[in-house]
């Protein structure tokens, strides 16, 4: 396998994976002894302390040592704040699963970044309980688009505006739009893309929606929404939506607009903190 650095520079893989058992038999104990009884008390440098932090992993052959120098400066940088007795070993569930998506991701920013990131969460004693396994599914899972996204809602608000259209035929139900007769032709459509600097189409991002939706790290509610309607207007006067509003009613019938909101889980929040640097975990300033 060749791996292809953002600079041009190729890495070789120097062989197969290491099954866990061997992780074991290297001494993978030793690794998570406190850090001063291996580096010692002569003042190495955090390169020094991450190296042998890292050790036990070089046994999963990913790169080889190019990779992890790579890697061993990359999370220099991201641990560069924390004291060295803070820092701990990473779990191999975690550490282990994570380098191996890296070498897959070192091209892709907005995913390599989440991978470095979870890792150094993994690597500090006073965030490593956050590091939660099951976040590198969730970031392989996802578009570099899809990234961009949920760091924009997490740097900038905890949910954002959406509106579903419903087709209705026949009288309407004004007081109960939920529960009026019809189809949805339209459903929870935003434009957190164009906040977030995406460039992709309407289909995408409904197809962005609905797999941040699958992941668990977003919600749609379907009783909740903005109480500052204006925070519609926006969504509500897109060129895509005056099409479909259009298209309805060439059909016969009326469109309803049902407004929505995407938000962030408990899950998704958790996600961001372990997975995102520098941000602080705050609620929006909307009321709902």
């Amino acid at each position: 396998m060749v791996l292809m650095m953002s600079d041009g520079e190729e890495i070789k893989a120097v062989g197969p994976l290491v099954v866990a058992g061997e992780l074991a038999k290297a001494g993978y104990d030793d690794a998570v002894k406190p850090l001063a009884k291996q580096i010692g008390q002569t003042g190495d440098t955090l390169g020094r302390a991450i190296n042998v932090l890292l050790g036990p992993l070089r046994l999963l052959n990913i790169g080889g040592e190019q990779f992890f120098g790579w890697l061993e400066s990359r999370l220099q940088e991201k641990l560069k704040d924390i004291p060295a007795d803070q820092l701990v070993s990473p779990p191999p569930n975690v550490s282990g699963p994570t380098i191996l998506a890296l070498a897959f991701t070192v091209d892709i920013e907005e995913l390599r970044e989440m991978f470095l990131q979870l890792l150094a969460t993994a690597m500090n004693s006073e965030t490593a309980n956050r590091a939660h396994p099951s976040f590198i599914e969730t970031i392989k899972q996802m578009t570099p688009n899809e990234a961009q996204i949920i760091r924009y809602m997490y740097e900038n608000s905890w949910a954002v505006p959406a509106i579903t259209i419903r087709s209705i035929q026949g009288p309407i139900v004004r007081l109960n739009v939920e529960g009026s007769p019809g189809r949805d032709v339209l459903r929870h459509f935003t434009i957190v893309d164009e906040d977030a600097k995406c460039i992709c189409s309407v289909e995408q991002i409904l197809c962005y929606v609905g797999n941040l939706e699958r992941l668990g790290v977003v919600e749609i509610p379907e009783t909740m929404s903005f109480s500052d309607k204006s925070v519609y207007d926006s969504v509500e006067g897109h060129e895509y939506v005056r099409q479909v509003m259009e298209a309805v009613k060439a059909q016969g019938a009326e469109p309803v607009i049902v407004r929505r909101m995407i938000q962030l889980t408990n899950y998704g929040a958790e996600f961001c903190k372990a997975c995102i640097q520098g941000s602080i975990w705050r609620m929006a300033d909307q009321e709902i």
